[in-house]
């Protein structure tokens, strides 16, 4: 039941906007902080670890179901560009421990005093299992090989660089130039979403070059 109901949830999200994509942006620039980039892209997490997992799925629903990402290898230094899938890292097995206590928990709340009688041993082997859990229900670490050397490792990708393909100065960039090849205000594009935001700047490209030929 606890697996149905993570996977309706993230089957019922809906895409965020260029304004909370760019405010998301913003909240990152000092410190990241997860918590508040869910809630500045519309969603109340029940803490950290659920946190992380609804900001990829709305990254999925909103930017790209691929992220693309530069890495230099641990063992040649080759520089590569690696796309990964989103999708891959949800739902890899619903064979999951029986545990009362739900998914998506995070293994510093098992302090509570619900549990404050068991021995160490077993609290220990609970905080295993929700671990566990958590990674056959979403797991951002990500298996890679270089493309020059084979070398193996695995990466985790990290939630401030996911959000948008672009950084504040490209999306202020991008205002400008739906409002100076359209009638569209900055609202407007505000209320776009990125992936809508990104075809209507191909769009704008396009005409711009059929004009220059």
């Amino acid at each position: 039941m606890v697996l149905k109901k993570y996977k309706e949830k993230f089957s019922n999200l809906s895409s965020y906007t260029t304004e909370q994509e760019k405010n998301a942006l913003l909240v990152n620039l000092e410190t990241p902080d997860i918590i508040k980039t869910c809630y500045t892209l519309g969603e109340t997490p029940l803490n950290e670890v659920e946190a992380l997992a609804l900001i990829f799925k709305l990254r999925e629903i909103s930017v790209s179901d691929l992220i693309e990402l530069t890495l230099t290898c641990g063992s040649c230094n080759y520089q590569y560009v690696r796309s990964v899938s989103i999708p891959d890292m949800f739902f890899q097995s619903d064979d999951l421990w029986d545990i009362d206590i739900g998914l998506f928990v995070d293994a510093s709340e098992l302090s509570d005093d619900n549990i404050n009688s068991i021995s160490i041993e077993e609290f220990d082997n609970l905080t295993t299992k929700i671990e566990e859990n958590n990674k056959k229900i979403f797991n951002p670490e990500v298996e890679d090989c270089c493309e020059k050397c084979g070398y193996e490792s695995v990466i985790l990708v990290k939630p401030d660089s996911i959000i948008s393909k672009f950084g504040i100065k490209n999306i202020y960039e991008q205002y400008i130039d739906i409002s100076t090849f359209t009638n569209m205000t900055k609202s407007d594009t505000d209320g776009m979403y990125p992936f809508e935001r990104e075809i209507f700047m191909g769009l704008i490209q396009q005409k711009e070059d059929e004009k220059g030929k």
